[in-house]
């Protein structure tokens, strides 16, 4: 199984600045100036759309650059963040994409673990043994939910095409959780939200360590690194201390907000990595899971 293309959707996109999200975000001026100055976030990527149409869009364009998909069987797999979001009492992903005539492939949602799920989506439909599309982006039902303590959430729209062969071979991958802290933080003893502040780091940290000691041919090749786009500083601490912080994706970038779970497809969209390069993407989220994914060139034995 391989990654054959990402394609990022483009309607109605902008870059909106910090100070310009009173009505979005419900944060003021000072706010604006906190999360520039502590977390680097100078503005925040946004799309004036509905939520159908911002999927709609980012999958019509990976079906039209690869038609013979048309011809095929396969699953559709939609990965959110959230568990709200969505409308079940509709057939509304299946409609998707009979849309762009994919009608007759199997259509199924991943949730359940947050901001992890663009990930640990393709550890699940993987195993399905059929090529997969896997569709994310988001859209806050609040003001409250474009925000985070650390972080301002923004909107994208990705696709990313599976199958056999491809661009980038799908080497491996990863998924745990801390299950201690598998409540939302506003609900949790004292004890555990203050554990948490040191445990999640720690976790994840572990977690990453034990990738990379487990796998040290795709790793002694220096792999492109893609972390998820949220809390700066933690992400670079944690990339030190994983000795994952010499080859970041260029693409990478926490400036314009946390898209939910499509941030590490959001950063390959924006730039591929050379074919002749691997590459390894990881996110995290609520609960707390953690997930990544490692890819490597086709050509590599």
């Amino acid at each position: 199984m391989g990654m054959h293309d990402v394609y990022l959707g483009q309607r109605n996109a902008e870059i909106v600045p910090v100070d310009q999200l009173a009505v979005s975000h419900g944060i003021g001026a000072g706010a604006a100036r906190m999360y520039t100055r502590f977390f680097g976030q100078t503005a925040v990527r946004m799309c004036d759309v509905t939520h159908r149409d911002l999927l709609a869009d980012a999958l019509s364009g990976l079906v039209s650059r690869h038609p013979h998909l048309r011809g095929m069987t396969g699953v559709g797999v939609y990965a959110k963040t959230q568990t709200h979001n969505t409308f079940f009492e509709t057939d509304w992903l299946r409609g998707l994409f009979a849309d762009v005539g994919l009608g007759h492939w199997e259509t199924l949602t991943f949730s359940m673990t947050n901001c992890a799920s663009g990930l640990a989506a393709v550890h699940f439909a993987a195993s399905l043994g059929q090529p997969f599309i896997l569709l994310s982006g988001e859209k806050a039902f609040h003001p409250a939910g474009n925000r985070l303590s650390v972080g301002l959430l923004g909107e994208a729209g990705v696709s990313a095409l599976f199958a056999p062969g491809g661009r980038y071979r799908l080497r491996g991958t990863h998924v745990t959780h801390l299950p201690r802290y598998h409540v939302n933080p506003d609900d949790m003893a004292a004890d555990d939200r203050k554990a948490l502040q040191t445990e999640f780091e720690a976790g994840l940290v572990a977690f990453l360590r034990g990738i990379v000691a487990a796998d040290p041919a795709f790793f002694g090749r220096g792999p492109v690194v893609v972390p998820y786009n949220l809390n700066a500083p933690l992400i670079a601490r944690v990339l030190q201390a994983a000795g994952l912080d010499r080859n970041l994706a260029p693409g990478t970038d926490t400036r314009i907000g946390h898209m939910f779970c499509s941030d590490n497809y959001l950063s390959v969209a924006r730039c591929m990595p050379a074919e002749d390069a691997s590459v390894f993407l990881f996110s995290a989220g609520h609960g707390v899971p953690f997930a990544a994914m490692k890819l490597e060139p086709a050509h590599v034995n």
